[in-house]
């Protein structure tokens, strides 16, 4: 309730837990309100649409962002080598 109430950040209370909120897409420039409406190109239809995350913890203290997300999973750098061989990545 209150995520949808406020208007601001500074709003909210703290909780324990963490809430995530993806996208997979977004519609692209122009709404017609004042001005052109969104070109076809960039329209999100109505549909059924899959998308992966890769979510990893890391230490603050300990570790650096930047660096850690230029590490490999391993198993992507499977399914990279297997696209490479001819197989289906899904």
């Amino acid at each position: 309730d209150d995520l949808y109430r406020a208007y601001h950040t500074n709003e909210l209370t703290p909780r324990p837990e963490v809430i995530l909120n993806l996208d997979v897409r977004q519609c692209g420039l122009g709404g017609a309100s004042c001005g052109p409406g969104t070109l076809p190109q960039y329209l999100v239809l109505p549909g059924t649409y899959e998308f992966t995350v890769h979510l990893r913890p890391f230490n603050r203290g300990h570790e650096n962002p930047a660096d850690l997300a230029r590490r490999r999973l391993p198993w992507l750098a499977t399914m990279r080598h297997a696209a490479k061989e001819g197989g289906m990545q899904s």
